[in-house]
């Protein structure tokens, strides 16, 4: 029997990638209509850099059930391969399906972002909200 994805996902946050990835396959194996696993396997993947993979599991998961986190992080993957055109369309998806969690998923993520960075000014991190917040209403 598969690990929990609970436990799966303490063994990404002690850094335990490889035990993380086996386990989760397991989870996969044992129940391919998990959504969740596949997001937890992409996570793992787009820890390890390899971003067109995770986009992939990322995608995977948003079908098997439809959820704006999984499509904020084919987002994030799509950036980091300088997927523009990809990343706008997985967004505006995003957007659409859910708009309010959408940006909760953005805002979030810029926090992570700012607390990790002492070079990000607050009239830096103002104008980036302000930025999002104009994008976002492009959708009403």
């Amino acid at each position: 029997m598969a690990k929990e994805l609970t436990e799966i996902e303490k063994e990404i946050e002690s850094g335990e990638l490889e035990n993380a990835s086996e386990d989760v396959r397991a989870a996969i194996k044992e129940n391919p209509s998990n959504s969740e696993a596949y997001y937890i396997y992409g996570q793992i993947l787009y820890k390890k850099a390899m971003f067109s993979e995770a986009a992939l599991l990322f995608e995977i998961a948003n079908i098997i059930e439809e959820n704006p986190k999984y499509l904020f992080n084919c987002f994030l993957s799509y950036l980091m391969l300088d997927q523009i055109d990809m990343a706008r369309s997985v967004i505006n998806q995003a957007m659409l399906l859910n708009k309010n969690e959408t940006l909760r998923l953005i805002n979030d993520f810029l926090d992570r972002a700012y607390d990790q960075s002492d070079s990000i000014s607050e009239e830096e991190k103002k104008m980036l909200r302000i930025k999002v917040k104009i994008f976002a209403d492009n959708f009403d």
